[in-house]
């Protein structure tokens, strides 16, 4: 009885599963309108309250073509933003991933799997913008350094304190590196060419 109660839960979830991953969009973040939508959305998603100076940093230096969102049938579902930093002394830049979460009822299905991988997409078919690496802190004891790890990240340092808000306030940094065979190619028309002003 139990096993055919737990088969049944388990081709429920399954359908449930292709039904959302078929109402699937993944689209660039680059529209001002847009993020003032992943704002609301990060409420929902985050532990953390972020303030006004981390949306700041977000879109200070413009959009460029790393940071995404979900959509499930035209309603925002999850979002990954990310920050290109400057490199003293070189002409790339290091990408920050900054958030990366998907609204309650809709984890667990492959989402944020997907915008991860379509930043790493990204960042290897780029033409465009030299990424040193991808680079993100990941609080100390969470499921999601395992996610991480599964994405070929590399764990680099536990930094200290970094969570001041919360109960566990360690995180540890990882990082990875992506190839971009592609640098310096003509980009596509209508690509994203514009890189990012550098401060």
């Amino acid at each position: 009885m139990l096993r055919s109660l737990v088969g049944s839960e388990m081709c429920i979830r399954d359908r449930y599963q292709r039904r959302v991953r078929a109402g699937l969009t993944l689209k660039t973040l680059n529209d001002y309108r847009v993020f003032e939508k992943v704002k609301v959305l990060d409420k929902y998603v985050f532990p953390v309250k972020y303030t006004n100076k981390h949306y700041d940093n977000v879109v200070s230096s413009g959009f460029h073509p790393f940071s995404h969102v979900a959509y499930y049938n035209d309603a925002m579902v999850g979002v990954c933003t990310c920050r290109m930093e400057v490199v003293e002394g070189d002409e790339g830049f290091n990408l920050y991933v900054m958030t990366i979460g998907v609204l309650a009822p809709y984890r667990r299905l492959g989402i944020g799997a997907r915008l991860m991988q379509r930043v790493i997409d990204h960042v290897h078919k780029d033409t465009t913008h030299k990424i040193n690496k991808i680079f993100l802190h990941v609080q100390k004891g969470s499921a999601a350094f395992d996610f991480y790890m599964d994405f070929g990240f590399e764990q680099k340092a536990l930094v200290e304190n970094y969570y001041g808000d919360l109960e566990e306030k360690d995180a540890y940094l990882l990082e990875r590196v992506i190839s971009q065979p592609r640098l310096g190619e003509k980009p596509k028309e209508g690509a994203n060419t514009k890189p990012p002003a550098k401060k």
